[in-house]
C-alpha cells in the first residue's frame, strides 16, 4: 500500500508526508465531511494473523487518543471524533498501558512525562520506532524516534 500511496502523492506533486499532514488538517476543518464519511470503506483492516499486520503494525498510546479527541471535539463534535477512533482501531491498535508502564515512564530522563509515556507505550507493544514531529525530545529514549516522513521513506 505504501508504494501506491507514494505514487499517488507524487502524481499530485507533493510528498507523502505532506499529503498526510494535509489530510489531518482537512479532518479537523469543521466545514469538511468527517473522516468516517470521507474514508469509509477505503481502508481494509487486516487480521492479526495476517503477515501484513505483523510487518506494518501500528499502535497509538492510550493517552494520545484522549489528547487527540479533546483537540478535535471542539472543531468536529464529539460524535465525529468518536467515529474517527472507531474507524482508526480497524488498522491501528492501542498500546497496552498499566501501572508498571507509568512507573517506567517516570523513571526515564526525558524532558516531559507525556514523551516518557509515549516511550513506555512503545516499549509495551514492542515498537521499533516512535513516530513524532518532535524528535529532539526523544534523544535519550531507548526506543528511537523518527519523523513520519523518515518512517515513510524507510518503509517505502
Amino acid at each position: 500500500m505504501l508504494p501506491r500511496a507514494k505514487r499517488y502523492a507524487r502524481s499530485r506533486g507533493v510528498s507523502l508526508s505532506s499529503l498526510i499532514e494535509d489530510a489531518l488538517r482537512e479532518m479537523a476543518d469543521p466545514d469538511r465531511p468527517s473522516f468516517t464519511a470521507k474514508w469509509r470503506g477505503r481502508f481494509v483492516p487486516s487480521e492479526k494473523g495476517d503477515e501484513r499486520y505483523r510487518a506494518l503494525a501500528a499502535f497509538v498510546a492510550w493517552h494520545t487518543a484522549a489528547n487527540f479527541f479533546y483537540l478535535v471535539r471542539p472543531m468536529r463534535g464529539a460524535e465525529s471524533a468518536r467515529d474517527f477512533f472507531v474507524e482508526l482501531t480497524g488498522f491501528v491498535s492501542v498500546a497496552p498501558a498499566d501501572t508498571e508502564s507509568l512507573r517506567y515512564a517516570a523513571s526515564l530522563a526525558l524532558p516531559d512525562l507525556e514523551g516518557a509515556m509515549q516511550v513506555a507505550a512503545a516499549r509495551a507493544c514492542g515498537a521499533q520506532y516512535i513516530a513524532t514531529r518532535n524528535v529532539k525530545d526523544f534523544k535519550k529514549s531507548p526506543v528511537p524516534a523518527r519523523t513520519p516522513a523518515e518512517l515513510v521513506e524507510e518503509l517505502g
